[in-house]
Formats: structure tokens, sequence, C-alpha cells
């Protein structure tokens, strides 16, 4: 995601399920002690939205990663790379896998089928 929003694993899952595509994307950070709390390199949102559902959005992520990683790298490793200090939210919550339960992926999805445009 876009940090410091949806902070941990499954973001995607979790943006869809809240409706929210203002932070949809990928930050690069350094990884610190905490969950995904360390400065950051860079941020790429997402920009456009075809389909708003979790597995397509991690889709989107990872083409956006393997686009911009071997820049990202190659900053590194050149020495010309220069981080930002993330915002300190103690508003937002962290997300963690055991979170999705049954429940939440039932209520999502039920969600999704109503508002996906029907075929034709």
């Amino acid at each position: 995601s876009i940090l410091p929003y949806y902070k941990g694993t499954r973001s995607e899952f979790w943006q869809c399920y809240d409706d929210n595509k203002n932070s949809i994307g990928v930050t690069f950070h350094k990884i610190d002690s905490g969950v995904d709390t360390g400065p950051i390199f860079e941020q790429i949102h997402q920009k456009e939205i075809k389909l708003f559902e979790p597995y397509y959005l991690r889709f989107q992520n990872i083409v956006i990663i393997l686009e911009n990683y071997p820049k990202v790298i190659q900053s590194i490793i050149s020495g010309n790379v220069s981080f930002t200090t993330q915002e300190e939210r103690q508003d937002l919550k962290t997300y963690k896998f055991i979170d999705i339960t049954i429940d939440k992926r039932v209520e999502l999805y039920s969600k999704l089928l109503l508002t996906q445009p029907k075929p034709q």
C-alpha cells in the first residue's frame, strides 16, 4: 500500500474491504524492526483500477514491483538513494493475515458480486 496506510499483510484485501481506493499502490522502504515502518524510498500509486478486487490488485502491485525493482536496486548500489522518514500514525491499524476471517471474505466477495457489472 501507500504507507503509512494498510501496514501489514494483504493490504489489497483490506483496501477492497474498506472500499478505499486512495492508498493503493506500492511503497519501497527500508526494513526495520517494525511492520512497514521503515524510511520510504519511493511510493508508486496505482494509476488505473480496472477491477477493484484483492487478487487483481495484488497482480497489479507485483507488476509495479517488477517494473521498478531494478531502478531501486541500481539506486542503492550506486549510493544515489535518499529516504524520507515515514509519518508515524498511532491511529492506523497494522493488519495481519489471521484477521481475514471466512466471514470477512464472504462479506467482501458478496459485496463485490453485487457491484460488478452483469455480463451481456
